[in-house]
């Protein structure tokens, strides 16, 4: 974990990140979920979590490279339940699939009569 002016930064492999979370709560006591974006870049998509961080009164900021080629990561909502939404966004919109997440077989923000392939911001 790195500290820039008011936010702390981590970048955890894919495969990490359930156990990297759980290591930053304990750490820095509660944390909120504020929401995660998920940003195309080169042959990767970049999720970025972000937490409230209440004992600091910062943000966290914990970011993970998901391969396009392998669009899965592991899904935070057995550890936050109040994920399931913000996964639910970046998948319908991005196409990442959240695994353990329920809401991965229809549209959270995109209209039914959308096809599931089609991902708006995925190109």
């Amino acid at each position: 974990v790195r500290w820039e002016k008011r936010c702390y930064f981590a970048e955890v492999e894919t495969d990490k990140l359930l156990d990297a979370i759980a290591r930053l709560a304990a750490v820095f006591g509660e944390i909120h979920l504020s929401t995660i974006t998920a940003t195309p870049v080169e042959d990767a998509v970049e999720l970025s979590y972000i937490f409230w961080v209440y004992s600091e009164k910062k943000l966290l900021v914990v970011k993970v490279r998901v391969p396009k080629k392998e669009l899965r990561v592991a899904s935070l909502v057995s550890l936050i339940p109040g994920a399931l939404l913000y996964e639910g966004e970046a998948h319908d919109l991005v196409g990442v699939m959240f695994e353990g997440n329920p809401l991965m077989s229809r549209h959270v923000v995109l209209s039914d009569d959308i096809p599931e392939e089609d991902k708006p911001l995925a190109r």
